[in-house]
């Protein structure tokens, strides 16, 4: 769909957005297998790590000149030749903080069905 929704860029290929969508495809895929080796009980301490880090990363945005600007607005992490938005970071942090708070509750709450 990437290659048919794009028309020909500046240098004539029409093929350069969609092999960069499709490396970025294969990147997930290599990293979306390299998850399933990770231990389950792992990933409750990789959230709370990624926690922290995003929101580190969310205050050198906001807080210091680290933060770079495109389309009217802030929310790039700029260090080196390193650019991304810890945004993203944050939403794939929060799911796995978020699924080991929950998996560690005692469900003995007084509105749980068994209690």
């Amino acid at each position: 769909m990437v290659l048919s929704s794009t028309s020909v860029d500046a240098d004539g290929n029409s093929f350069t957005t969609f092999t960069r969508q499709a490396s970025w495809a294969g990147l997930g895929v290599i990293g979306m297998l390299l998850m399933t080796l990770v231990p389950t009980r792992w990933l409750g301490g990789i959230g709370w790590v990624m926690m922290i880090a995003s929101g580190v990363m969310l205050c050198l945005v906001a807080f210091t000149p680290l933060g770079s600007t495109a389309g009217g607005s802030t929310n790039w992490l700029e260090i080196g030749p390193v650019r991304g938005q810890p945004s993203e970071v944050a939403k794939l942090a929060l799911i796995l903080w978020g699924a080991s708070v929950l998996a560690k509750r005692d469900g003995s709450s007084s509105g749980s069905p068994t209690g």
